[in-house]
C-alpha cells in the first residue's frame, strides 16, 4: 500500500493511499535424479528402489517438492515413470520426469518328476510312457513348461534323458531332467535250419551259428548268435544235434535245435603191390603166391582192404589180375589192380613105344611099319605129341 501526503504553507496536510500488487509469475527450475535401474528383490516381483532427491530452484521460494511414487517403495517389474514436481510460495510449479526399471533376473525353480521305467510294448522296440507333471515356482509368473519329450511321447528301448524347461513372464529359465528308460523284456525268436557238411581232406568240417540261422527275429534286434559245436571231425559222421542261441541288446536270449549231417565223401587211397611174376610149385599147374599187403590211407579210416584173391592162394598158370578194394568208414571206396603171373617152368615127360623090328614090305627095300602111340603126361596139359616119322 502506498501513502500520499498533500501538505500546504501552513502545514495542513491531506493523505490518500493506493496498492502497488506484484504477482511470481515465474515457475520453479526443477532438475530429476537420472533414470535408475534395479533387479528384484529375493523372492518378490518387484524391488524396493531408493532414488536420490530432484533439486529445484525458484525466483522466489520452493515450497514443495513431491513425486509420483516416492523412493523407498516398491516399484514392480518393468518402467515406471516417476514425475517429480515442484511448487513456489506463488503456487507456480514445474516437473520433470524419470524412470525406474525393475528388472526380474530370477530365473524360476522347477522340479522334474522321478526318473520312470517301464517295460517294453508287446512287439515293438519301444513304449509309450506318460509321466506326472513338473512343478515350477517364480518370484513372478511362471509362463511356460515345456518338454523335450512330453508324456505320452514314443520312447525307444534303452535310457532317454527328458529336459524340462520352465520360462517366466520376463524370459528367464531354468531346466531339470529325469529319464525314461524303457526295458526291453521280449526274447527274440530263434529259427533254424538243418545243415549238411562234408569232411575235407583232413577229415575235419566246419559250420556257423549264421549258417544255422533260419531267419531268428527280435522286436529289437539281435545282438549275436552262438552254436554249441561248430566244429566237426570223423567222429561226428551222422546226424548231430547242435543248439543255436540268439541274443538281443538286451541280452534277452531264445534257443532252437538244428540236426548238423556230417557226410565224408572222399574215397580213400590205395597202393597196390607191384606185380608178381612166379613160377608154377612142381606138379602143379599152378603156384601158391606170397604177395606184399597193399596199402591205403583215408582222412578218416580206411575200415578194410579186400582182394579179389588173397595172397597165399593158388593162382593158375597165366596172368590173373587182382582187385584190391579200400573202403573207408562212410563206405566210399577205392580199387587197384596188379597181376600174377604164374609160368609153367616145368617140361612134360614122354614115354615112347618099345624099340620095333619088322621084315622088309615084299620087293621093297622098306617096310610099312605100325608102332604103338607114345604117351606124354604134363603137370598142366600136354598140348601135343608130333613124332620124327610118322
Amino acid at each position: 500500500t502506498v501513502t500520499v501526503t498533500a501538505q500546504d504553507d501552513a502545514g495542513n496536510m491531506a493523505t490518500c493511499t493506493f496498492d502497488v500488487t506484484v504477482n511470481d509469475a515465474e515457475n520453479p527450475t526443477i532438475t530429476c535424479p537420472p533414470d535408475q535401474t534395479a533387479s528384484t528383490d529375493p523372492g518378490s516381483d518387484s524391488a524396493i528402489v531408493n532414488y536420490p532427491d530432484a533439486t529445484a530452484t525458484d525466483n522466489c521460494s520452493v515450497d514443495t517438492i513431491t513425486y509420483s511414487q516416492p523412493s523407498g517403495t516398491a516399484f514392480p517389474v518393468g518402467t515406471t515413470t516417476v514425475t517429480v514436481t515442484a511448487t513456489d510460495d506463488a503456487g507456480n510449479s514445474a516437473t520433470c520426469t524419470f524412470t525406474v526399471t525393475v528388472n526380474d533376473d530370477q530365473a524360476p525353480t522347477v522340479t522334474c518328476p522321478p526318473d520312470q521305467t517301464v517295460n517294453n510294448g508287446p512287439d515293438s522296440c519301444e513304449a509309450v510312457v506318460y509321466y506326472p507333471p513338473a512343478t515350477a515356482t517364480d518370484n513372478g509368473n511362471v509362463d511356460t513348461i515345456t518338454y523335450s519329450h512330453p508324456s505320452g511321447s514314443v520312447f525307444p528301448v534303452g535310457t532317454t534323458t527328458v529336459t524340462v524347461t520352465a520360462t517366466d513372464d520376463a524370459g528367464n529359465s531354468a531346466t531339470c531332467t529325469f529319464t525314461v528308460t524303457v526295458n526291453d523284456v521280449q526274447a527274440p525268436t530263434a529259427q533254424c535250419q538243418n545243415v549238411t557238411l562234408q569232411l575235407d581232406t583232413a577229415g575235419m568240417a566246419a559250420t556257423s551259428a549264421g549258417a544255422v540261422d533260419n531267419g531268428s527275429t527280435d522286436n529289437c534286434s539281435i545282438d549275436s548268435l552262438t552254436l554249441s559245436q561248430t566244429a566237426f571231425d570223423c567222429g561226428d559222421l551222422g546226424a548231430n544235434t547242435v543248439t543255436l542261441t540268439v541274443f538281443d541288446q538286451s541280452n534277452n536270449s531264445d534257443t532252437c535245435n538244428a540236426t548238423v549231417t556230417v557226410e565224408d565223401n572222399i574215397a580213400p587211397t590205395i597202393a597196390c603191390p607191384p606185380d608178381q611174376t612166379v613160377n608154377n610149385d612142381p606138379g602143379q599147374c599152378a603156384a601158391v603166391v606170397n604177395y606184399t599187403a597193399a596199402t591205403a590211407a583215408d582222412n578218416c579210416n580206411v575200415a578194410s582192404i579186400t582182394y579179389s584173391q588173397a595172397s597165399d592162394t593158388s593162382f593158375p598158370v597165366g596172368t590173373t589180375t587182382v582187385t584190391v578194394t579200400a573202403q573207408d568208414d562212410a563206405g566210399n571206396m577205392a580199387t587197384c589192380t596188379f597181376d600174377v603171373t604164374v609160368n609153367d617152368a616145368e617140361n612134360p615127360t614122354v614115354t615112347c613105344p618099345a624099340d620095333q623090328v619088322v621084315s622088309n614090305d615084299a620087293g621093297l627095300c622098306s617096310a610099312v611099319v605100325n608102332y604103338p602111340s607114345a604117351t606124354a603126361s604134363d603137370n598142366c596139359n600136354v598140348a601135343s605129341i608130333t613124332y620124327s616119322q610118322d
